[in-house]
């Protein structure tokens, strides 16, 4: 099976030219491609290799590159005691755009992309089920069938989300504070730079969200210091910020260019 790309574009308001996109339903693509895995790998036919896939982990990362941005997710199965079994990567946005902003991911993948790992979040679990005719696939948990279906397992999905911390900044709504603002926390560069610095109070959504509101309503100054780094609403309002994982290889990076 083929999952099809949904097509979309916009008019650039900076540079006033048109920008192409496309996005494609996380929550079908997983159900697709695990169901063709494991077809593949012959897994429909042994009950104790089906009986070893418990879990799985969906990571979703972005990345800007060579006029185009790309987001793709990776697919982590998982056994019973959380070892990987395998995995696999599909590609799940793509936009034709010289930078990947805050302005251009909002009105381009960020929305369709919030909402398709929002139904993968809200469903919990992938469901291998035998259908009347006895073949089997994988299902979303809250997937909705006529026919009826046999359950025979289910792998429950953890979702996180990976880049470098310019994309963090951007989908957060913490414009140009990549190199500034902790992305977990609300410490300042001053605060955090120290090596025995004390931890700061970790973000959430809904705390960031507040903190925006606040200043926007003009409940409270528009300062730095009471902005910590939030300038924007955030693009990705389904995955916790306790679900970023820290960009390794760039800050290794970032660290050998200094």
């Amino acid at each position: 099976d083929h999952v099809p790309p949904v097509p979309g574009s916009f008019e650039d308001a900076a540079t006033g030219k048109t920008i192409h996109f496309w996005t494609k339903p996380i929550a079908r693509l997983l159900e697709v491609s695990v169901s063709t895995y494991a077809q593949e790998k012959k897994v429909t036919t042994d009950e104790a290799a089906l009986g070893r896939l418990q879990s799985m982990d969906v990571v979703l990362g972005g990345d800007h590159g060579q006029g185009k941005f790309r987001s793709v997710i990776k697919i982590i199965l998982r056994d019973g005691t959380g070892r990987q079994v395998d995995s696999m990567v599909m590609k799940v946005g793509h936009i034709d755009c010289t930078k990947d902003t805050y302005e251009v991911l909002k009105s381009s993948v960020a929305g369709p992309l919030n909402e398709s790992m929002k139904e993968v979040i809200d469903s919990g679990a992938l469901q291998l089920i035998r259908d009347e005719n006895g073949r089997l696939s994988f299902r979303m948990q809250n997937h909705q069938d006529d026919p009826p279906l046999t359950l025979l397992s289910s792998l429950t999905i953890r979702v996180f989300v990976t880049g470098d911390l310019a994309y963090f900044a951007a989908i957060l709504g913490k414009v140009n504070m990549a190199g500034g603002w902790c992305t977990w926390c609300g410490l300042s560069p001053k605060e955090w730079s120290p090596q025995d610095h004390d931890k700061g109070e970790l973000w959430t959504l809904a705390a960031m969200a507040e903190v925006w509101t606040s200043i926007s309503l003009g409940v409270i100054l528009d300062t730095s210091a009471n902005r910590q780094g939030c300038v924007d609403v955030p693009l990705r309002m389904c995955v916790p910020i306790n679900a970023y994982i820290i960009p390794i290889l760039h800050t290794e990076i970032g660290i050998g260019n200094r």
